[in-house]
């Protein structure tokens, strides 16, 4: 049925009456058909309509007008509004599970080792193991008081151990899940970050911060360094990198656009360094703040970043690096200098808060199902 013969409900003056759309004088009907756009797209977001749209409609004569109230309440929803719009899903989230290391734990990383979640912590210095289904038991805590500073982690199924950066004595440990045992795997190395893997699994990706240049240097399994490859000149302080499919490597970092000037990024490279593509926006609401870490979903097209510094997790087309929403936030989910990896197997992102909560200011381990249209 045409909108124009659809018959409304208004109230002029305290006089009830039912009328057609198209017998309404045009300032009535704009009146009608924003009432109802602002219901259709409050229904659509999943949140509730200001109060005022449920009002009756009131016609004042010669002119429409809202009081001073229903304006302040419409604004306020509008803006609502405007924050659900970034955050409507391509994407369905459903949280699993929360996981609480002990309240004092200081969350560090986070990791998926076969069928275990493996949580990274530095004041005491362990890991704790998590069964990653429900009720995502915890199931062994493993010192690791040989690693002077663990800062970041990683796992490899190829090897099946968890490697981990130590700060202190400039090194990479191995935690292998035959018997939990820290072994030196690398040292001698200076300032070690963030570990990824590639996408094989069958080579460690480690950034290094030099102060002319940076390097992405790419390990075999045996700790033997394979390549070194040299960013260009504007990267400084990458913080962390991961392989496409396609071999490319997207990395986070600080892009120097003056002596003073720079903002943080994300690039995408080809095998040989050159630049292909980057995410840099001028826009504040996309602005990146210290985007830490990067994990990709299965099928490697899509880039879910830890926005650090802004306490959220963003979608990102991995191919393109084009922004696509805000996934998680502080004020909506409770987030805060998360910590991310994602379990291709069973579609789980786990994220790591570091301080979300009063009562387990160390962190919250956050499960969620994650589908991806």
């Amino acid at each position: 049925m045409p909108l124009s013969n659809s018959t409304v409900e208004i109230e002029v003056m305290n006089d009830r009456r039912s009328t057609q759309l198209q017998d309404l004088p045009r300032e009535m009907l704009d009146m009608v058909l924003m009432k109802t756009a602002l219901i259709k797209l409050s229904e659509w977001l999943a949140v509730e309509p200001p109060s005022n749209v449920f009002m009756p409609l009131i016609i004042i004569p010669l002119r429409s007008v809202w009081s001073e109230w229903n304006y302040r309440l419409t604004a306020r929803w509008f803006r609502i509004v405007f924050k659900r719009l970034l955050k409507k899903r391509a994407v369905s989230f459903h949280l699993l599970e929360k996981l609480f290391p002990s309240p004092n734990y200081l969350t560090y990383g986070v990791a998926m080792l076969e069928n275990s979640i493996c949580i990274l912590c530095c004041q005491p210095k362990i890991v704790c193991i998590y069964d990653n289904s429900a009720p995502f038991a915890l199931s062994k805590e493993i010192p690791i008081d040989d690693i002077e500073s663990p800062h970041s982690m990683a796992s490899c199924r190829q090897s099946g151990s968890l490697y981990i950066t130590d700060s202190g004595t400039k090194c990479i440990w191995k935690v292998s899940r035959n018997n939990f045992q820290p072994t030196l795997w690398l040292n001698g190395i200076s300032k070690p970050f963030t570990l990824s893997f590639s996408a094989d699994e069958n080579h460690l990706l480690l950034l290094r911060d030099g102060k002319d240049s940076s390097v992405l240097e790419i390990y075999g399994l045996d700790a033997v360094l394979v390549r070194s490859l040299s960013l260009p000149g504007s990267f400084h302080f990458p913080l962390h990198a991961v392989q496409l499919s396609n071999g490319n490597f997207v990395i986070s970092h600080w892009k120097s656009e003056a002596d003073t000037v720079g903002k943080w990024v994300i690039s995408q490279l080809n095998s040989n360094g050159h630049l292909i593509s980057q995410f840099s926006s001028s826009e504040k609401l996309q602005a990146l703040q210290y985007p830490r870490h990067l994990v990709l979903d299965r099928n490697r097209q899509w880039l879910i970043v830890s926005d650090y510094g802004n306490n959220r997790v963003v979608l990102f087309s991995s191919k393109s690096l084009a922004w696509k929403q805000i996934l998680l936030t502080r004020e909506d989910d409770r987030i805060r200098l998360p910590r991310l990896c994602y379990d291709e197997a069973k579609e789980m992102l786990i994220v790591g808060n570091f301080g979300a909560d009063m009562n387990f200011p160390g962190g919250i381990i956050y499960v969620y199902r994650l589908t991806i249209d």
